[in-house]
């Protein structure tokens, strides 16, 4: 009797320990997604996405800290997913090319804009 409570007691730990690694693994990936996002300027690029990932990834934490593991997990692969996101779409972003700038007289040529605008610059 005494020896398969040890075992039950010895198995029911190894799977928390288990979950924990897990959870402390998929916490680290989304860190990391998020950190490369981050390099990647998603938060000016893919804003919706780099937020989501970075609520999902406080999230985790919180969880992770309470020791709710499969939740820790779940936000962890949300954040991880949001940041991959963010990225692609920066990535997008980052390669289309550039609107060139176009000076004051060019405008007016182009458009029929007035130049400067009234109230502004040379004095007539």
């Amino acid at each position: 009797m005494r020896s398969k409570l040890i075992v039950a007691i010895s198995i029911l730990a190894l799977v928390v320990l288990g979950f924990g690694c897990e959870a402390y693994q998929s916490y680290q990936a989304a860190k990391e997604a998020f950190s490369k996002a981050t390099q990647m300027h998603a938060d000016y690029l893919a804003p919706y996405e780099y937020i989501s990932a970075e609520l999902y990834l406080k999230e985790a934490k919180k969880q992770l800290d309470e020791s709710d593991f499969a939740t820790a997990i779940d936000f962890a692969n949300r954040s991880y997913e949001q940041s991959i996101e963010a990225m692609t779409i920066a990535e997008k972003k980052a390669l289309q090319p550039q609107i060139p700038f176009l000076e004051g007289k060019k405008l007016k040529e182009k458009f029929g804009l007035p130049w400067p605008p009234e109230g502004e610059g040379e004095s007539q």
